[in-house]
């Protein structure tokens, strides 16, 4: 159990980090807001593929350091079948 001084100490540090993150979401949020709205809904096959591509077969990770890549790949692959067997 925390002491009073503690207590008082933590819900101050609480206080001042929720502060800070709240501007800085903020902020993002206003950043976001400034851009023009898209249409995501346009092209649903290509943007389909290009997910495939991207994201599943990880294909920008083998760019220019392909060795680093195919551990990235092995990392993401590893953390999608554990999400995947542990649910």
């Amino acid at each position: 159990m925390l002491s009073t001084i503690e207590m008082l100490l933590f819900i101050a540090a609480l206080g001042i980090a929720a502060v800070i993150a709240f501007k800085a979401f903020s902020h993002k949020f206003k950043l976001i807001s400034y851009g023009r709205e898209v249409d995501r809904f346009d092209n649903p096959g290509s943007r389909v593929g290009t997910m495939i591509k991207r994201v599943l077969l990880q294909q920008c990770a083998y760019g220019r350091r392909p060795v680093s890549g195919f551990f990235h790949s092995m990392i993401f692959w590893g953390f999608l079948v554990f999400v995947l067997v542990t649910r």
